[in-house]
C-alpha cells in the first residue's frame, strides 16, 4: 500500500510539473475516540478542571501556541479568552460573600420534676400551652377578676404581655407552633385600636403602660413576620404614644390632655416613661421609620427629665394599683433611668449615676411572693442589656433559677402529680406584687418572658 501511495504522489508531481491542474483531493476525517471516552472532533470538549493553584504561585499570562491568552487569579482556575478579547486582561470577579445567617432564638430551659439541678433545664412549652388553653375565643386574656360591667380594665396589658411571651418563643401570627393563638390576639388588638392609634379607652387604668405594652407587642409581631398590614397599625400606635407625652417631655399615668385628670396622674413618672421607652425602642428595632425629629426629641426630653429627677433624688410613682406596698420602686426607678439617659444620649454609661444604677440592678433579688416585682425585673433585664449585657446574662440565670423552681408542675411539692390533676400545670401563682391585680395569665406571661429574655430582639447598646 505504501508503494502505491508513493507511485500516486510521484504521478501527481509529474503531472503538475508538465503544466497540469492540481486535482481536487477529498480527505476523509476519521473520528478518534479518546481514552477518557470523549470523541475528538469539531465539537467543544467538556472543560476539564485544572489543578488548583498553589498558594503564592503566579498564574501564567503568556500566549500559548494557539494564540489564546491565559488569565486568572489565585484562588480560581485560569480562564482562556479569544485573541484580542478585552476580557483577556480582566481580573475574574471575586465570589459574592454568603449572607450571615440569622441567629437562632435561644430558649432557656425549665427543670423537669426529677431534675435535681435546676441550672440544667430543658424547656417544655408548658407555660405557653397553659396560656394557649386560657385564651378567650375573641383572642384576649383577662385578669383573674374580670369586671362584671364590661371588659376587664387590664385586658390590653395582659393580652400584650401574653403575645410577647409567644413571640419570644419564635412563633408569629403567620408561622410557628402558636401562629393561630397569635393571630387571634393580633386581630383582637386590631379591633380595639382607635382612629388616634390608641389601644386603650378613656377610664382604663394606667393607660400609658397598657398602650405602650400593646404597641411593643404589635411592633414585635410586625418585625418577626414582616406583615405589611401590621405596619400601618404600628405607625398609628407609635404616634399615639408620642402624643401622650407630658409637655415637659416624659410620660405620666394618663395622657396630659385628659380632662379632669389629677395633677399626680399628669406628672411624669418612671413607670410610665419606662414602658413608653421600651415601646419606642422596639419600634425602632423592627425598622419603623417614624419621624426622626419626633423620636429624637422624645428620647432626649425623657433622658433630660430622668437625669434631673435622679440628681434631685426625687422620683414620682403616683397612683400605682393599690395591691400592696411591696412594689420595687427603687429597681423600676433605676432601670427606667438607665433606659432613658442611654437611649436619649443624655450621658454615657460611664456616668457615676448610671454606674450606680447598674451596680444595684445587677444584684439578684431573693424570691419572696410579697416583694417579687416581675415588671421591675423585666425593666432590669432591658436596662442591663443596654448598659452591661454580660452582666445581664448572669443576672438572668440567677433570676431564671428562682422562677423555674416555682412553676406549677415543676415545684418540689408537685412531684408525683399529673397534668390532669393540676389544671394550672405550667403556670405561676400570683407570685409578685402585681399578681393579685393582673392575675395568673400576667404572672405566667412575665415569668416566661424572663426565662426567654435572651431571645428578645431588644438591642444591645454596648458591652462590658
Amino acid at each position: 500500500m505504501l508503494a502505491a501511495l508513493l507511485l500516486g504522489t510521484a504521478a501527481v508531481v509529474t503531472h503538475v510539473l508538465l503544466g497540469g491542474d492540481l486535482p481536487s483531493i477529498s480527505v476523509a476525517t476519521e473520528t478518534v475516540t479518546e481514552l477518557d471516552g470523549h470523541e475528538a472532533g469539531n465539537e467543544s470538549l467538556p472543560a476539564a478542571a485544572p489543578d488548583a493553584p498553589v498558594h503564592g504561585q503566579e498564574l501564567p499570562t503568556t500566549a500559548d501556541i494557539s494564540g489564546n491568552r491565559v488569565t486568572g487569579s489565585i484562588g480560581g482556575p485560569p480562564r482562556r479568552t479569544a485573541p484580542g478579547d478585552a476580557r483577556a486582561f480582566e481580573t475574574p470577579r471575586a465570589p459574592e460573600p454568603e449572607p450571615t445567617p440569622a441567629l437562632p432564638r435561644y430558649v432557656p430551659p425549665i427543670p423537669e420534676p426529677s431534675d435535681p439541678d435546676p441550672t440544667e433545664r430543658v424547656l417544655p412549652p408548658a407555660s405557653l400551652s397553659w396560656l394557649k388553653s386560657t385564651q378567650a375565643g375573641e383572642g384576649y386574656w383577662d385578669t383573674d377578676n374580670p369586671s362584671s360591667e364590661g371588659a376587664d380594665p387590664y385586658r390590653v396589658f395582659v393580652t400584650a404581655m401574653a403575645m410577647q411571651a409567644f413571640l419570644s418563643h419564635g412563633s408569629d401570627h403567620k408561622s410557628g407552633e402558636f401562629r393561630a393563638t397569635l393571630r387571634m390576639a393580633v386581630l383582637h388588638l386590631r379591633k380595639l385600636q382607635r382612629p388616634n392609634g390608641m389601644f386603650v379607652k378613656a377610664g382604663d387604668p394606667l393607660p400609658v403602660m397598657q398602650h405602650a405594652a400593646a404597641t411593643a407587642a404589635m411592633c414585635e409581631a410586625y418585625g418577626i413576620s414582616g406583615d405589611v398590614v401590621l405596619k400601618a397599625l404600628c405607625d398609628k400606635a407609635v404616634q399615639g404614644l408620642l402624643q401622650m407625652r407630658n409637655p415637659i417631655g416624659a410620660w405620666g399615668n394618663v395622657a396630659h390632655e385628659t380632662e379632669l385628670a389629677a395633677q399626680s396622674d399628669i406628672e411624669p413618672n418612671m413607670l410610665a416613661t419606662g414602658w413608653a421607652l421600651l415601646a419606642l425602642q422596639m419600634a425602632e428595632t423592627v425598622g419603623l421609620k417614624f419621624q426622626s425629629e419626633s423620636r429624637t426629641t422624645a428620647l432626649q426630653d425623657a433622658g433630660r427629665w430622668a437625669y434631673d429627677r435622679r440628681r434631685s433624688d426625687h422620683t414620682s410613682f403616683s397612683r400605682l394599683p393599690e395591691t400592696g406596698t411591696g412594689f420595687d420602686h427603687a429597681r423600676i426607678s433605676d432601670a427606667a433611668f438607665v433606659l432613658a439617659v442611654l437611649h436619649g444620649k443624655t450621658c454615657e454609661r460611664e456616668d457615676l449615676f448610671v454606674q450606680g444604677c447598674l451596680a444595684r440592678l445587677a444584684v439578684v433579688p431573693a424570691w419572696d411572693t410579697g416583694t417579687n416585682d416581675f415588671i421591675a425585673w423585666w425593666f432590669t433585664s432591658k436596662a442591663l442589656r443596654a448598659g452591661a449585657p454580660k452582666t445581664e446574662q448572669e443576672w438572668l440565670k440567677g433570676v431564671g433559677d428562682l422562677i423555674a423552681a416555682n412553676q406549677h408542675g415543676y415545684r418540689a411539692e408537685d412531684r408525683g402529680t399529673t397534668i390532669e390533676e393540676d389544671t394550672n400545670h405550667g403556670s405561676w401563682d400570683h407570685a409578685d406584687v402585681w399578681g393579685s391585680t393582673l392575675g395568673r395569665a400576667y404572672t405566667t406571661a412575665m415569668a416566661t418572658l424572663l426565662l426567654q429574655a435572651p431571645a428578645s430582639i431588644y438591642p444591645v447598646l454596648g458591652d462590658d
